[in-house]
């Protein structure tokens, strides 16, 4: 009975620990859809929710634009949606700089590892992790139980295999990088025997939004400036180095404390073999009647004591080499972990994240449409919870008897309008102060020049002095430059740009003319992608 309970609870353990596991590697892998499902708890919770905490406090003001009034706690709620809204703001235009981002770096159709082949690689190494424990906790304490024993052997193997999982990851990480890293130098060294290759130094601006700025560049540097590299621009193999002499300290190690195991119970049934015994005594030391010559038993000895010798060679030799296979067994999966880690590994610095964007679509238009569809899910959420909260605000308007209610109501679009808005004011207002200096720069450059020559005719400074008070025509570079600031014009709405306009006294025709021929590039270059794919 008390077997069978040992069993039961050993079992139960078992499950646990592999329920854990998986539970926890969901988590990760579906972080944002368990943020999110946590966030919208959080809204709808009763009592303690935020629809019912913003409802019970004082409707302050925060501001009116347009005729819609905002309480601080509606733009409270709305914030909360509007940072998981503002994650789903992708089109087809950055599906296709994911994709250039990808193809410069030599990482286009790498995918990263999934949820299946990472609880596989993790429940083999700690299977192995776990027969090699066993091992080691009866040397750690002899006087815990068996039960004991099995918690920590468990104990111990999750920690063996969350050092070998992330050792042997790297190092694929850093093969993978390497590799890289000797194809980008191999096309510098052709080149420079053409005599044509550029110095071998990386820029720092290249990232996902800006990865079009070395379009002109040969494909050495295009890797060199999205792949991590050390000053030489080179790779390095210290992960390598730091999981090999891991793997061969476990592998070496378990099979030497298995091998002292076995000799120690060799050594022990030597010493308790019946033939280590003096036999053909009775109990008073007389040789009896019956008993064969003393030289017949010495050479039954010899032969019982020779059977037993090699019984036990042939059974040590067994056990090592049982061991010996393990130890083969595990350095395998190791080469599997480190072999998975060199074939769905990233080595550009946002090559992973690019890949996460865009591995599961097939072209651009898909990829837009199940971002927008998120958008649409996440602003119809956000604008029900609105709606709530602005039926609370009003009841109590109603109930308190206040001036409150009747107003005009803020919807989650308007918010995210407002907010698109406030943020480009913001970079507008940098590249007006930016090109404030850089007029400031250019007059002190000119007072600083020295005086014209003698010999300048004196109604030249009455016509300058005329002219000083003229004021200096935007030029048209300081146009370009403000609209450019905007970034992809596409986003507005025609109210948008018409506001825009309003606020940097820029010509709307000229946003509009703007806007479609950035349009028509997107259009352009999602087709090139669809024919490519």
């Amino acid at each position: 009975m008390d077997s069978l309970t040992e069993g039961l609870i050993l079992a139960r353990t078992y499950w646990y620990i592999l329920a854990t596991m998986a539970l926890t590697l969901a988590v990760v892998f579906w972080w944002d859809q368990v943020r999110y499902f946590f966030m919208r708890l959080g809204v709808w919770f009763p009592l303690i929710g935020t629809i019912a905490r913003e409802s019970r406090k004082p409707h302050i003001k925060s501001r009116e634009t347009d005729g819609v009034v905002w309480y601080k706690s509606e733009e409270a709620l709305c914030a909360r949606f509007y940072a998981h809204y503002i994650s789903f703001t992708k089109d087809a235009a950055f599906f296709d700089k994911c994709a250039d981002y990808l193809n410069k770096a030599d990482e286009r159709g790498r995918r990263p590892k999934s949820l299946p082949m990472w609880i596989g690689t993790i429940i083999l190494v700690l299977l192995e992790a776990y027969i090699f424990s066993l091992v080691l906790v009866p040397f750690m304490d002899n006087r815990v139980s068996s039960n004991q024993a099995i918690f920590a052997a468990w104990g111990l193997a999750i920690m063996i295999a969350v050092i070998l999982v992330t050792v042997t990851h790297m190092m694929g990480w850093e093969i993978h990088r390497n590799a890289l890293l000797k194809k980008a130098r191999t096309w510098y060294e052709n080149a420079r025997r053409d005599h044509s290759a550029k110095a071998l130094k990386p820029s720092g601006r290249i990232d996902l939004d800006r990865t079009y700025e070395d379009n002109d560049e040969p494909e050495y540097i295009q890797i060199v400036n999205r792949v991590p590299h050390n000053a030489s621009v080179k790779g390095g193999w210290v992960l390598t180095v730091v999981a090999v002499t891991l793997i061969t300290i476990f592998a070496v190690g378990a099979y030497w404390i298995r091998s002292l195991t076995i000799n120690e119970l060799e050594t022990g049934q030597v010493n308790n073999s019946p033939f280590t015994q003096q036999g053909g005594l009775d109990s008073g030391g007389t040789m009896s009647l019956f008993d064969l010559p003393q030289e017949a038993q010495n050479d039954g000895q010899a032969a019982d004591e020779r059977a037993n010798s090699e019984i036990l060679s042939a059974r040590i030799q067994a056990y090592k080499t049982t061991f010996a296979i393990l130890s083969v067994i595990f350095v395998g999966i190791q080469i599997v972990g480190v072999m998975v880690g060199f074939f769905r590994s990233f080595a550009g610095k946002q090559s992973k994240d690019a890949a996460k964007f865009i591995g599961r679509f097939n072209s651009a238009e898909e990829f837009a449409a199940y971002y927008e569809q998120k958008r649409e899910r996440i602003a119809a959420d956000a604008q029900a919870a609105l709606d709530a909260l602005h039926q609370r605000i009003e009841q109590r308007h109603v109930l308190a008897g206040s001036d409150g209610s009747g107003f005009m109501r803020g919807t989650f679009d308007h918010y995210v309008r407002m907010r698109r808005l406030n943020k480009y004011r913001d970079r507008l207002g940098d590249e007006k102060q930016r090109l404030e200096l850089e007029r400031e720069h250019a007059a002190r450059a000119v007072a600083a020049t020295p005086p014209p020559a003698p010999q300048v005719s004196v109604a030249a400074p009455a016509a300058h002095a005329e002219a000083a008070p003229m004021p200096d025509p935007a030029p048209a570079s300081e146009t370009e430059s403000l609209i450019a600031g905007l970034g992809d014009l596409t986003l507005y709405s025609e109210q948008e740009l018409l506001e825009i306009a309003k606020e940097l006294g820029i010509d709307f025709a000229l946003l509009q003319r703007k806007r479609k021929v950035q349009a028509a590039i997107a259009r352009a270059r999602g087709g090139q992608a669809g024919g490519a794919a």
